[in-house]
């Protein structure tokens, strides 16, 4: 493979590809954007063409994909796209999908239901294999690690992890930090089975729902005269966090910020974490380019993925 990279990318992702190309350079790694055109015809079906103009510039290249399928529907578009990187001659195909947005619903708890976390598994799962190998997905944060072995064995499973950004991000300020996990899932996910809080001052909780409220208690560590900052892998509406944080001022919190990778944010949930006045920072990653704009309004902190991305496509292309 002698061409340069070239990253592909969904609309949503547009700037996130952009900064990926930015970073790139700064490591003196030359990122090429690749051309998709999108559009719909009149009964609303969907028109994806113009990979790079079939077979011209992508043969032999090492394509990225820079994906969101923050819906069900983009999910069907975009897999349209990721299929047809075969047929085009790509060398390799790296896939970064951020937000691997079915994985709350990854649970079959009661006949009947339907793991759709598995379902997008499988349909990301049949991409064809490139000339010099299969497609590998890049995932950050995934709900329940357990997903993973929903992804067949003709593509490769890469996770990776916003956590050390945020360790490095909070622990710039010079303040005595606890780490607070409003759940046992969180707990589980980025403190049991991880190294990065080794060492580190934590708060573990315990969740109960009840309907559209949660209970939530201390079990473990002390708050009171703390910086905290509240860390789980997604933000939906913001119910657990502004409990969480109701908790944490009971006890004596010095301060409570929060930090989650994907930030989805429903209709109203923005509005009901800044309208409660808890938070000094609300950080999350740019994992979901949705909730931006309204972000962005809210003072809400960005923390970009695009310089992992950048260094994984160096170090792909080594």
């Amino acid at each position: 493979m002698s061409r340069r990279p070239i990253l592909f990318y969904c609309p949503q992702m547009e700037r996130v590809a952009k900064d990926v190309r930015r970073h790139a350079a700064l490591l003196d790694c030359a990122v090429d954007l690749g051309e998709i055109k999108w559009s719909e015809y009149p009964d609303g079906w969907f028109d994806t063409q113009n990979l790079e103009v079939a077979r011209g510039r992508m043969r032999d290249a090492h394509a990225f994909f820079l994906m969101s399928i923050d819906t069900p529907a983009e999910l069907v578009r975009q897999a349209g796209a990721l299929y047809a990187f075969h047929a085009y001659e790509a060398a390799m195909l790296d896939v970064f999908l951020p937000y691997f947005a079915p994985g709350t619903i990854e649970k079959i708890e009661v006949a009947g239901r339907i793991a759709y976390a598995k379902t997008a598994a499988r349909m990301l799962s049949v991409t064809p294999p490139l000339r010099c190998g299969i497609p590998k997905f890049h995932i950050w944060d995934i709900h329940n690690e357990a997903e993973q072995f929903y992804f067949g064995d003709t593509v490769i499973y890469a996770p990776h992890t916003a956590i050390p950004r945020l360790i490095a991000l909070v622990e710039n300020t010079k303040l005595p930090i606890t780490y607070v996990f409003p759940d046992l899932g969180a707990y589980d996910r980025f403190v049991k089975y991880k190294p990065h809080f080794v060492g580190r001052d934590l708060v573990l909780c315990e969740k109960r729902r009840m309907g559209s409220e949660r209970e939530i208690r201390i079990i473990e560590g002390n708050p009171r005269d703390k910086h905290c900052v509240i860390v789980d892998d997604l933000i939906q509406s913001g119910r657990t966090l502004i409990a969480c944080a109701h908790l944490l001022n009971q006890h004596g919190a010095k301060s409570i910020s929060a930090f989650a990778t994907h930030g989805v944010f429903p209709s109203g949930a923005i509005e009901r974490i800044a309208d409660s006045k808890l938070f000094t920072v609300v950080c999350v990653t740019d994992s979901v380019p949705r909730s931006a704009l309204a972000m962005k309004q809210a003072g809400f902190t960005t923390l970009s993925l695009a310089s992992d991305m950048a260094r994984i496509i160096k170090e792909s292309c080594l």
